[in-house]
Order: structure tokens, then sequence, then C-alpha cells
């Protein structure tokens, strides 16, 4: 048995208990009972309420298993009370959602799902090329605690091949509950990323831009992409669990693996923590409200170092710190990286109206100067709902360019802060900032798309739908 699911009828209010656990609680004050023996409802009720219920396996013992049923009137004059089990059945729990994440290196993906109860058995992702006739491999699957809805689930997916197309099974118990597919990059033509500025979706109207997303996402892949950034904020309430089964559902539409950065309005909860599976975790930066997930963290890909950091947390030293040992750990698997790019949601230097709040200004004063000594090339961030692009960035003095490309000089940083990718929320522009080369705000949905290759790093911001080119800069070594 998996996990069981049943139908009570009852009159007035009901605690069911399997074997001594309780497992549902049907119209109880939300004070409780004094005793089993009280009086109370939450509503008093002329006939039978309905309601159905889950248990999970965990709570299910070999041999007898006892399910007992406390039921109480809602007062002493109370004229009936009523009881009925009408069905209780094994069933397999939904798979609610399913997030295919960055790998250490361009050879692994990292897979999470989420999956209605707690399946202690036989739980992992087939792994198969498609189009083939090699066996499926199963990598098996470790677990945490993700939230009322169920059990998040984690593994790392290695030894795949760039350029290809592998077909995942997502099973329990024996059972399949999820199939999907990836598609694995290439950087042999330099490395192709789709960034994404925060959906920042909110809980009464994320559904009107979550239908068209997925149309945007899935072409904007389709186009080489190598993998994808989601630069954080994915849902206005970090509780908000519908919106972010639905924004990690929907991002799987890109087709190809995603890193996630931690936004402000991530970090109050763990929702987005446990929906997610990222490498090379660390304790830096994590914030325990979070999860597990919410600390900095790095990848390799096409010989390029991926800083992913939490700017939430304001503690330069830890970001250092990780910035450190990040590198040094780079350098004896992969050598010397041929660009450093930094990945985080707050913008340290852009042109919407959080560039002077106090965070942001903790951020860049100590922040700014790490990158350069840290000889960072690029930040790529979100937060403002704005498009700007810097100058090239010594700290927080800046160095002046013309046109659509520069020459990087040793500890310069590009500072390129996004636009929301979905439309849902705008920041007006700012009075212009010195440290601004370019900046946009038309009102709509963008996206950004970068190619790396060992001495040019091209960006091109466009409007999808329209094509329309917003802003092109290409930085050289």
């Amino acid at each position: 048995i998996h996990m069981l699911q049943g139908e009570v009828a009852y009159d007035d209010a009901v605690i069911l208990y399997l074997n001594g656990e309780v497992i549902f609680e049907g119209n109880v004050p939300e004070e409780g009972f004094p005793d089993r023996f009280s009086y109370g409802a939450a509503v008093p009720q002329g006939s039978p309420i309905t309601d159905s219920f889950q248990v999970s396996a965990e709570l299910l013992r070999e041999g007898e298993n006892v399910l007992a049923a406390e039921l109480h009137q809602s007062d002493e004059s109370s004229s009936d009370i009523y009881f009925e089990l009408i069905s209780l059945e094994s069933v397999i729990g939904e798979c609610r959602s399913a997030f295919v994440g960055i790998g250490a290196d361009g050879t692994c993906v990292s897979l999470n799902w989420i999956q209605e109860g707690r399946y202690l058995e036989d739980a992992g992702v087939y792994i198969q090329k498609v189009g083939t006739s090699e066996p499926a491999v199963l990598f098996p699957a470790t677990e945490a605690e993700a939230n009322d809805v169920g059990y998040s689930y984690r593994t790392s997916i290695t030894g795949l091949t760039e350029d290809v197309r592998y077909s995942y099974s997502i099973v329990s118990g024996g059972n399949k509950i999820r199939e999907g597919s990836f598609r694995t990059g290439s950087a042999e033509d330099g490395i192709d990323i789709l960034l994404l500025g925060d959906p920042q979706l909110g809980p009464d109207d994320y559904m009107d831009y979550m239908e068209g997303y997925a149309d945007v996402l899935h072409d904007a892949s389709e186009d080489d992409i190598d993998f994808s950034v989601c630069l954080g904020d994915v849902s206005v309430n970090a509780w908000d669990y519908p919106i972010y089964e639905t924004a990690i559902n929907c991002l799987g539409s890109v087709d190809v693996p995603i890193a996630m950065i931690f936004g402000n309005h991530d970090e109050a909860d763990d929702c987005l923590s446990a929906s997610i599976n990222l490498p090379n975790m660390t304790e830096y930066a994590s914030l325990e409200e979070s999860g597990d997930m919410s600390g900095d963290y790095w990848f390799e890909y096409g010989e390029s170092l991926f800083l992913c950091l939490n700017s939430n947390v304001t503690d330069s030293l830890q970001h250092q710190s990780f910035m450190e040992e990040a590198e040094a750990r780079y350098r004896d698997s992969y050598g010397e990286p041929a660009w450093r790019v930094v990945l985080m949601h707050h913008a340290l230097f852009s042109q919407g109206n959080n560039n002077e709040k106090d965070d942001v200004l903790t951020l860049r004063e100590e922040l700014a100067p790490v990158f350069s000594e840290r000889n960072i090339d690029v930040v790529f961030s979100g937060h403002d709902h704005t498009y700007s692009r810097s100058y090239l960035m010594q700290g927080s003095k800046s160095t002046v360019y013309e046109g659509q490309e520069a020459v990087r000089e040793e500890g310069e940083v590009l500072y390129v802060s996004l636009n929301s990718s979905t439309g849902a929320k705008y920041y007006d522009l700012t009075a212009r900032q010195p440290y601004t080369a370019f900046c946009e705000q038309n009102y709509k949905a963008m996206l950004t798309r970068v190619n790396i290759t060992p001495r040019r790093l091209h960006i091109t911001t466009w409007e999808p739908g329209t094509e329309e080119i917003i802003d092109e800069f290409t930085l050289l070594k």
C-alpha cells in the first residue's frame, strides 16, 4: 500500500485517528476540544458533511492497523449524530511538480519532484536516450520533507552526453507517476543561455500570465539554448504553493536544465526550495526559513564558472568566502575559467526604484569591490523590473564605453539588470544614473539571451512575440 484515500460523512464534527495519530479533522472548532467528550463544531450542521482524506504510507504498520473516529455534537440540544466511512482504498499519490535543474557541469542534471505522500521504497528516475535502443538507467532518489502537499524527492543524473534528448520516467513503489524529457546542451560552438527576469506571479491573476508563458519559453528555447536561468521572485508570496507548482511545471517548457536564483519574494518560506534541486549547494547565505536549496551554489559550463548568490543575505563575507572556495574547487576540477559569471537577484547598478534602498546600497558598497578583486566578468540580476546595462565598473567607479561593444580590462565588471519575463509587474525608470550605459522600460515582457565563447560574450534582449530587439551588446576579452 502506498497511500490510503478515504471518504467520510459525519455530523457535526469528527477527528480521525490511524494507529493513534490524527489524520483528519472535520468541522472542528478553531480552538479544538477541551476533551473528547466536549460539544462543539466550527459550524453547526443540519445534515451530514462529506469530506475526503489521505493518509501517508509511513503511518501504516505491519499487521493490524486501527482507524478510529472521535465524533462530536455541536451542542447539548443537538438532536442527531452521524458517522459513515464511505470508502477507503489504496492509491498512488499524484506527482505535483517536476523540475530539471542545472547540474554540476554539462554532463549532469539535477532533478526534483514533489509527490503527495511519502514512499519509502523504489522511488527514482529512469533516464533513456530518445530514439535509441540503449536501456533506461535508474537513478534512485533521496527525499526531504517538503510541505503540506507532500514530499520532495531529489536525484542527480550523471554521465549524460552533450546535445542529446533524454526521456525521463519518475517511478514510486514500482508505479510510473510522471514522464517528460529534456535536452542537454553543447558548448562546442559556445554557450547559449536564456535569462528570465522576475516572473513575480500574484495569487489573483497568475494563470493569466501562465497561459502564454509556456509557449514563449518553448519558442525561446528551440533556438539552441543550452540552459536557462530564472533570476528569482517566482511568486509574490513565498508560501503560495499552487503558484510555485504551476510555475515550476511551466518552466519545464524551456526544455533544457534551469538554474534557479532566490529572490526576496521567495525567501520567507520553503515552497521554492522544496520544488527545486541545485548542484554544489553550500551553507553560505543559506536561510533556514527558505529551505535547504537557498544557499550560494556554483556550476561549470563550457569552461566558464557560474556563481549563484542568495543576495537576500547582505553579509558580503559569506559571499566572498563562497566565491573563494567555489573558484578553488573549480580550478581543481576544470582548470582556469574562461569567464566568471555571477547570477543574483538584487541588482547593484540599475535604473529601477530599488537602486537606493538600504539592502541594495549595502550590497553595492561591499560586493562591488569584491567582484572587481575576484575578476568577475559580468553580473546578471533581476529585482528591479526594468532593463539596464551598466558601464564597465571597477568597484563603483565607471569606465565609460561608446556603442554596442567594449573590451574588458582586468577587474572591470559589466552589470545587467533584467525586466520581467512574464509582464506581471513593472517599475518606472528613475533619473539616469552615472553608471548606466543603456536602459529601457517599454512595459512589456522581455527575454535575454547570452552567447559565450572563449573571448566574446554577446547579450541580446528582445520582446517575445514581436521579436523586436531592445538591446545588443558584446563584451570582449
